[in-house]
């Protein structure tokens, strides 16, 4: 893999000086990240050929000392990264560089989030919306493995790229409908939001990651059909019990969370004597 380096300017925004922020651009296997190197010079002072301020620039010497610093940075994190053996990538460089190789992993993170849930059963969380968590966090573990061949990656190395592969990850490795992967992306989500309220990440990756979900058209039993299920003899005990709790959801309106959630004192009569 050949490191390829630049710099280029972007313009910083209601700056009154017409000041530009200079970025840094590396690039690996046609992959690349940038980010800023904190400097801001007018665009004049740039020398493009020579990726250095012009020396007539003020503080000139200084600024370029720094470009020279990182550029000499990069180069050492990846070496560092090519004399470990495995495999890398651009974002790999990158932590390596800031120093991120320790930050918080996607999956470590997901178990807090898991833990959070667990820890508060009963105490605004239920056993479903755990179960419901479980499913995603399943399936990245399985993603990173199966793909990525690793078994987990920093929070920071989650990009558009990251999400739109595991987005059709799902779709053709258990061909689940689009939907369903609308849930799996909320529940990620809010895994990032968690990573940012701990300061383990400054945006969510999802700002450019959007996933739709698609009208769905249910069919609805009809008032017949409803009566002719109820009167339905159904040998098997289990299958009879199925039944009536979807009867009794269809004459409350109770959702099954709900319904799952029902106790005996729950039932009372009421002053005529009835249900």
């Amino acid at each position: 893999m050949r490191l390829t380096i630049n710099y280029l300017l972007r313009g910083v925004k209601n700056s009154a000086d017409d000041l530009c922020a200079l970025y840094v651009r590396f690039t690996l296997d046609q992959k690349r990240v940038q980010f800023s190197t904190g400097i801001k010079i007018q665009r004049t002072e740039w020398d493009e050929s020579k990726q250095l301020l012009k020396e007539s620039a003020a503080g000139a010497k200084v600024y370029n000392s720094q470009i020279l610093k990182i550029t000499t940075g990069l180069h050492d994190a990846y070496n560092q990264l090519v004399s470990l053996g495995g495999d890398f990538d651009v974002q790999d460089l990158k932590n390596q560089y800031l120093g991120e190789v320790n930050n918080k992993g996607l999956l470590e993170t997901f178990d807090y989030y898991l833990d959070t849930i667990e820890n508060n059963l009963g105490k605004g969380y239920a056993f479903k919306t755990l179960e419901h968590y479980r499913g995603p966090r399943k399936k990245l573990a399985a993603y990173l493995k199966d793909v990525l061949k690793k078994k987990d990656i920093p929070l920071q190395g989650v990009d558009y790229d990251f999400l739109n592969g595991f987005d059709t990850y799902l779709k053709r490795k258990y061909k689940i409908h689009q939907n369903t992967a609308w849930n799996y992306h909320k529940h990620l989500k809010r895994v990032f939001n968690l990573a940012i309220s701990l300061e383990y990440l400054e945006k969510n990756p999802y700002r450019k990651f959007k996933v739709k979900k698609e009208e769905s058209h249910r069919d609805f039993l009809t008032l017949d059909e409803i009566k002719k299920l109820e009167q339905k003899e159904i040998d098997l005990t289990r299958l009879s019990i199925v039944r009536d709790v979807f009867l009794f959801a269809c004459y409350t309106g109770l959702s099954y969370a709900d319904i799952s959630k029902l106790k005996q004192n729950h039932i009372q009569l009421r002053d005529d004597g009835n249900f």
